[in-house]
């Protein structure tokens, strides 16, 4: 296991939830101090103009609806903080085309063509956004990671920037404020989360007057925020710097680029997330009958070929399904995961998941067996079964079965949480809650695109990165903590 951007066991495998549910408190405190006159503002105008499908929690002056928009604050000044300089600058038509390309992408993931060529448009596009993204959604410091002769020649003024750059963050108004979200539109990263920050835009248009002064407080309490978090968290986050320094330049191009560039206040900002969130939606998540807990595929049983295993979902769709193209087709992707894939031996141990509270999915001993996942399909998608008892996901099903015998918990393996969300019944609205366990970089997204489909949730956090797809050439197992998914799943 390595270190590439962040790593919760950096001191032990414990250490770091008591100290996220510290931290969060302290913050929310410290709320209390600079955005409380915000926030009792911003309740009287839901109250008066509720948003639709937005907040799982209806009554407006409850506390845990203060916690969450706390974060919705937090989540601007930060925002704000990251992007207000590359977003005003940015050219409205390469804003266009970039959001152009994002509404497509969320739209379909697959065309067929009429000689049954299975065109992978989500592929094509993201082949067009990566060289437009890098070069136009980067902000100077970011510039200069991936291209280390950045602003060294004669036209480059930096402390003009600085003090360009300056002027902008305090430069609080409605019509930056709508650039930002623009800028964050294009970027394709945080569709759930511009949801709610649409909402704050028609709260500030009609409290135009007071905008100054909220938006003073608002940039005081995210210093606040990042003093405090740099003094509490910044051990977890190791190698932020470093990733963005030396391993950012090997994304230039790529689609992912904005993502992989996020640098450590952003990091904060889903670490407390995440907490806001499980405690937000803790009350009625502890009052659904039915919990399901979705888990990354690349945990599955899988052999080092060094390929994610999303991209089994797109194997011999095109020969065997016709799709009507305005269909939207991604739940269809859940089939014929494992039946392409051989697996290896490796003779080296596999850590017991009876002896370690951290479920590793270490590829040195499940490369093997020639296994072919029998997961079931049913409406939601792929549910584990426990076929074999190598595999990460089939050991953790059959841990909490076992362990929390008395409730309805079923295990899903998905590459998205929409993929989960596409084919939800009113039922489903009505009993359903869900666990899901990522990457610090996806939960805020996540959480919210659940909570807006009515359903509550909690989130356990991956330990580290080690995905193919964007943070390392080899691609590696991860793990996360078993201990924070028992307490979840304890109701008291």
């Amino acid at each position: 296991m390595k270190t590439i951007t962040y790593n919760l066991n950096q001191k032990n495998q414990d250490d770091y939830y008591p100290k996220i549910r510290k931290f969060t408190s302290d913050i929310l405190n410290e709320s209390k101090i600079t955005i409380t006159h915000v926030i009792n503002d911003f309740q009287k105008f839901l109250c008066e103009n509720p948003p639709e499908n937005l907040y799982i929690n209806e009554d407006f002056t409850k506390k845990y609806n203060y916690e969450e928009h706390v974060f919705e604050l937090l989540f601007i000044g930060v925002m704000w903080k990251n992007y207000i300089n590359v977003a005003i600058n940015l050219d409205p038509y390469y804003q266009n085309i970039l959001a152009k390309l994002v509404d497509i992408r969320n739209k379909k993931d697959k065309i067929i063509l009429e000689d049954n060529e299975n065109l992978d448009l989500k592929e094509k596009i993201d082949k067009i956004r990566g060289p437009l993204a890098t070069k136009h959604l980067l902000n100077e410091d970011v510039k200069k990671c991936i291209n280390k002769d950045y602003g060294n020649d004669n036209n480059y003024n930096n402390e003009y920037l600085i003090l360009n750059d300056n002027k902008n963050r305090n430069n609080f108004n409605i019509k930056n404020y709508i650039l930002l979200l623009n800028y964050l539109k294009a970027t394709g990263d945080y569709e759930e989360s511009l949801k709610h920050l649409l909402i704050w835009k028609e709260f500030f248009q009609k409290n135009h007057a007071k905008l100054a002064t909220y938006f003073k407080n608002i940039l005081s309490f995210t210093n606040s925020f990042e003093k405090i978090a740099n003094d509490e968290l910044y051990g977890y986050i190791p190698n932020v710097d470093n990733f963005r320094e030396n391993q950012l330049e090997n994304h230039r191009n790529n689609e992912d680029i904005v993502l992989c560039a996020r640098n450590s206040l952003e990091y904060y900002l889903n670490m407390f997330g995440a907490e806001i969130m499980n405690r937000v939606f803790r009350y009625k998540f502890l009052k659904r009958d039915k919990i399901i807990i979705i888990l990354p595929n690349c945990m599955q049983l899988q052999n080092n070929f060094n390929k994610s295993l999303e991209n089994k979902f797109n194997l011999k769709i095109a020969n065997e399904t016709k799709y009507n193209h305005d269909e939207s087709l991604e739940n269809k992707f859940n089939l014929k995961i494992a039946n392409e894939t051989k697996y290896n031996h490796d003779e080296k141990s596999y850590r017991n998941i009876n002896n370690n509270e951290n479920i590793n999915n270490s590829p040195n001993h499940v490369n093997n067996l020639n296994h072919q996942c029998k997961a079931s399909q049913d409406h939601l998608g792929l549910k584990c079964i426990y076929c074999n008892e190598e595999c990460n996901i089939g050991k953790i099903n059959k841990l909490v079965k076992e362990k929390h015998s008395s409730y309805n918990i079923n295990v899903y393996i998905s590459a998205h949480t929409s993929s989960i969300l596409s084919n939800i019944t009113k039922e489903d609205e009505e009993k359903l809650a869900i666990v899901g366990v990522a990457c610090i970089n996806n939960l805020i997204e996540g959480g919210w695109k659940i909570s807006s489909s009515g359903i509550p949730a909690q989130c356990v956090i991956l330990d580290y990165v080690g995905c193919l797809k964007h943070w390392d050439d080899g691609g590696f197992s991860t793990n996360f903590n078993i201990s924070e998914l028992n307490r979840i799943l304890t109701r008291s």
